[in-house]
């Protein structure tokens, strides 16, 4: 919810506004009004990308957790493993390390990180390709995320969350069955 009125009070309204041309008295209005609801769309299909790509990013997280739960047998074997994978899932996002920056041999492991994937989709929702930082270009070069389209940055995403909780009960099924000491 909180996501939903954040997002409409920075991004729908903002589309929602005239740019200022009046042709005539009702021409223009009219004009504007459609222009207003073309963006008003816009910035709803924009709102559905995030909303996804956020979700898909917290379904990663919460399958990756359990993944980490499932492998061990207690909680405090847990914390440190789930403690090194949140580490590599966030170090090769391509936030905190610009992919750009990542020595050659270390490209194949920001691939199978799905938070890489919601961030890109993420940046892509947000700017185009004109968009730029200050002395350093436009800010999708800037990061490496001007290769895939948001579309495709969900499809990869969603692909990593089912391989991850199709992991996660691989594990638990493995266990179900695992010879181990009662206490």
């Amino acid at each position: 919810c909180y996501a939903l009125v954040l997002y409409l009070a920075t991004g729908l309204y903002a589309y929602g506004a005239s740019d200022g041309k009046d042709d005539d008295a009702h021409g223009g209005t009219l004009s504007a009004l459609g222009d207003a609801r073309d963006r008003s769309a816009r910035a709803w299909r924009e709102f559905g990308w995030y909303y996804l790509l956020v979700l898909l990013c917290w379904l990663g997280a919460s399958a990756t957790v359990q993944l980490c739960a499932a492998l061990v047998d207690s909680a405090e074997q847990c914390v440190p493993l789930f403690i090194l994978v949140a580490y590599y899932v966030t170090f090769f996002s391509g936030f905190p390390i610009l992919l750009s920056q990542l020595p050659s041999w270390w490209h194949w492991a920001t691939y199978p990180d799905f938070f890489r994937w919601a961030l890109q989709g993420l940046f892509r929702n947000a700017f185009d390709g004109a968009d730029e930082v200050e002395g350093y270009g436009p800010i999708l070069r800037l990061y490496s995320f001007d290769g895939t389209s948001k579309a495709a940055c969900a499809a990869i995403a969603a692909a990593i969350v089912v391989t991850i909780s199709l992991a996660q009960l691989a594990v638990l099924l493995v266990r179900k069955f695992e010879a181990r000491p009662h206490d």
